[in-house]
């Protein structure tokens, strides 16, 4: 048997383009904003930016296992929904101020 699979090179597990519609039942994201206002760092930069300050498999591997104990994780799909109940929102509250 042979398997044929989309990944990424180094391990498997970020995909990073949301381009093709077949991948979005497998696509997990977070949301980009805090509640503050200042965007929260991908993944992908949380660990880069260790491995460039030189820090080594265990603590990248504890990094990883914060980012991810902090966030939700949500399908392509979910995160359109969310957005779009967001956006129905405010253009509602907008076409009321007219």
């Amino acid at each position: 048997m042979l398997l044929i699979a989309r990944t990424d090179a180094e391990s498997a597990r970020l995909i990073s383009s949301t381009v093709d519609a077949r991948d979005h039942p497998h696509i997990r994201g977070v949301q980009t904003r805090l509640p503050d206002g200042s965007r929260r760092l991908a993944l992908a930069e949380v660990l880069d930016r260790a491995e460039a300050q030189g820090q080594g498999g265990a603590e990248i591997d504890d990094l990883e296992a914060k980012w991810l104990s902090e966030v939700k994780l949500t399908t392509f799909d979910e995160g359109k929904e969310v957005i779009l109940y967001i956006l129905g929102g405010a253009v509602l509250r907008a076409s009321r101020l007219r």
